[in-house]
């Protein structure tokens, strides 16, 4: 520890596996705190002189290390219990569940973050400070999620805004059907397990926070975006140039998320490292050219340090530009105390200090994929650019920024392909487009609100930019329409992921040292992880498997045996993109499966499929033929069947309930099967049937 150059960099690593522990694991028990006190006087003991007489400095060395290793992965463990908000009698999920007050309960909440406007809805995440049942109040803590009716009154919220809600609040489901993104985790990982719909009449707003750092940075920004809609720019050239300058990605139609993710270009649409980085490196410049007596680098870097966070507070104070302020303003504190200072200790620091204020912070993709991006592009970029150098001055320019978008990539990707199963081929053209371009558009944008009251200027200011985001959006959709842009449907495991990140390191510190048993060692991570795909391909190659997922209002069936399959549901559900990806393309990514054969819903009735030995009937309508024998039946279709009949002549062993069932039916049919003891499925309150042979 002490001969480490970068010391707090292990200290993080070590922190962040006690985090990881305690969230996997839902570890919250009170041992280890009393565990944290044993280590470090443990630690204290060992600088006594007494044991260095009866111990080998080594062995004193490998205990120091031992138990400050020890001392750390079990502090992140503290620290994330401590934060846990079911961890406290008061939080307001604890009262409900213990006294069953999930109905009939009236709530103070302040809202806490900018409103998401929906399609149908406006989202707030709110802050409990009362509950009101029984004629009793009681004061509690804790975050949720509201969504209201999208009005005019409702568009207006801001934080500060203090409710009184009359609404039930709701646990958050499982996820229904397998591979689905498992919403339940994410909003959990963000301290919220609650969720209430208000309609008319049961809300109010009973005061305003003016108070509310937040509010003012939400303020600031409708201000600003309202300045750009006046300005020359419309239609999704405002919406990309609002997210691209401010975070504000509300307006952005589903076509234009489409393009910018598929070219590997959407982390311009989030204001984040990049955003924070550019306008620090103009305000470095101002400063330096145009005030000359702040030569001084104290209250150079003091004014810089107050003008991004006005920036970070104009953009409404997202986490995304929370994190990457917090990110630079350590990187540039420890630049200005410790000129010799690693950057990497400055980097460490700021991740320790926003984990320690929010441990669940370690779950979100965002930070794990910035602090990546931020660290590959400082231990990969070097390496990659010594391969070529360019004697031309433009190419130069170039090649250094391809190197930083290799970079980024190399640390980013194998996360990526994790969470979004996907890879955008075309990577290194588009970031050598979008990024100059997003340095164009932020700047113009802040010279744009600037020139506000200077009308010429502003036109032609307002002009530029306009043509400045119409070439980009251009340009990302041309990209995006290039044949083989993307590839999808790659799945991958934890562990995979793991051995792909240790076959990267390996590979570039066999470049730096020149060493062949990192090549050696990097090349065995690299067969570990062929060798887990070659056995998962096995194993999912000799499948033959029926999946009947959950999805409101429509029917989904799948067929699958080894990589090819059948799949059956209404038109509108298969060429709806949002709604395939969300309920069942995450499992064919899983399954490894190919493009399927698609057959329309709205063409079958009664139709029976011989399926790997086993007989499948999909049933809408009576039975001509209440003797035919079945494996599985899926009960569709609204009209009422004869349900004693199919029970006494043991149509099947397995009935499934389809979503399009009417309450009624499922009523009668269930009682019945109970009566005659009879299995039956109910996908609206078990969720995907799922059956293997």
């Amino acid at each position: 520890m002490r001969n480490c150059k970068n010391p707090l960099l292990k200290l993080v690593v070590y922190f962040v596996i006690g985090l990881s522990l305690s969230i996997y694991f839902s570890l919250n028990s009170w041992i280890y705190s009393i565990l944290l006190i044993a280590l470090i006087l443990s630690l204290l003991f060992l600088e006594i002189k007494l044991f260095k007489k009866f111990l080998s400095i080594g062995f004193i060395s490998f205990l120091r290390e031992f138990f400050f290793m020890l001392s750390m992965i079990i502090a992140g463990i503290v620290v994330s219990i401590t934060h846990h908000d079911s961890y406290y009698p008061n939080y307001f999920g604890n009262i409900i569940n213990t006294a069953n007050l999930s109905e009939g309960v009236s709530s103070f909440v302040e809202i806490e973050n900018a409103i998401k406007i929906k399609k149908q809805s406006i989202e707030c995440k709110v802050g409990l400070k009362l509950l009101n049942a029984n004629g009793k109040s009681i004061s509690v803590f804790g975050n949720a999620l509201i969504y209201l009716p999208k009005n005019e009154k409702t568009l207006k919220l801001l934080p500060g805004d203090q409710l009184i809600l009359n609404s039930d609040w709701k646990g958050i489901d499982p996820p229904k059907n397998p591979g689905q993104f498992n919403y339940k985790n994410y909003l959990k990982f963000n301290e919220i397990e609650f969720i209430s719909y208000p309609k008319e009449g049961q809300w109010e707003i009973y005061n305003s926070n003016l108070f509310n750092i937040k509010r003012y940075g939400v303020i600031c920004r409708n201000s600003c975006i309202d300045i750009f809609s006046k300005s020359k720019l419309g239609g999704q050239n405002l919406a990309i140039a609002s997210a691209l300058t401010f975070g504000y990605k509300d307006d952005l139609d589903a076509s234009t998320k489409h393009a910018f993710s598929s070219t590997g270009a959407m982390h311009v649409l989030a204001v984040s490292g990049l955003h924070v980085g550019i306008v620090y490196l103009v305000l470095n410049y101002l400063l330096d050219i145009f005030v000359f007596f702040l030569r001084n680098n104290k209250v150079k870097f003091i004014i810089i340090l107050i003008l991004l966070w006005i920036y970070a507070l104009i953009t409404g104070l997202s986490p995304s530009v929370l994190r990457a302020t917090t990110m630079l303003t350590f990187v540039i504190i420890g630049s200005f105390l410790n000129r010799s200072s690693s950057i990497y200790n400055s980097l460490a620091a700021s991740a320790f200090f926003l984990l320690v204020m929010n441990p669940f912070l370690i779950m979100q993709v965002g930070f794990q994929l910035s602090y990546l991006a931020v660290g590959g592009i400082l231990f990969f970029q070097p390496i990659i650019q010594k391969v070529f150098n360019p004697k031309n001055i433009l190419f130069k320019k170039l090649w250094i920024l391809t190197s930083v978008s290799i970079a980024a990539q190399c640390a980013t990707f194998p996360l990526s392909v994790l969470y979004f199963h996907q890879f955008p081929n075309y990577f290194l053209i588009s970031n050598l487009i979008v990024i100059p371009a997003a340095f164009i558009i932020l700047i113009l944008g802040i010279f744009l609100i600037i020139s506000n009251s200077i009308g010429w200027l502003n036109d032609i200011i307002g002009k530029g930019l306009n043509f400045i985001v119409e070439l980009l959006h251009s340009s990302v959709n041309y990209i995006d329409n290039i044949p083989f842009a993307l590839t999808e449907g790659i799945s991958i495991s934890i562990l995979e992921t793991f051995l792909w990140y240790f076959t990267i390191v390996t590979f570039f510190l066999f470049c730096i040292n020149n060493r062949w048993i990192y090549i050696n060692v990097s090349m065995f991570f690299l067969g570990c992880s062929l060798f887990i795909d070659y056995n998962e391909n096995l194993n999912l190659y000799s499948q033959n498997k029926l999946v009947v997922y959950n999805v409101n209002n429509n029917i989904s069936i799948d067929l699958i045996q080894g990589e090819n399959h059948f799949f059956i549901s209404s038109k509108d559900f298969y060429f709806n993109d949002n709604k395939m990806l969300f309920n069942v393309k995450h499992n064919w990514y899983n399954n490894d499966l190919k493009s399927p054969s698609f057959c329309s819903i709205d063409s079958l009735k009664n139709v029976r499929i011989n399926f790997s030995d086993k007989s499948i009937i999909y049933l809408s309508k009576q039975p001509s033929n209440f003797d035919l024998k079945n494996d599985i039946v899926l009960l569709s279709g609204t009209k009422k069947l004869n349900y004693h009949k199919l029970i006494e002549n043991n149509f099947s062993k397995t009935y499934v309930l389809m979503n399009d069932m009417s309450q009624g039916q499922k009523s009668i049919f269930k009682k019945i099967c109970r009566e005659n003891n009879t299995f039956f499925y109910d996908l609206s309150k078990k969720g995907a049937f799922e059956i293997c042979w």
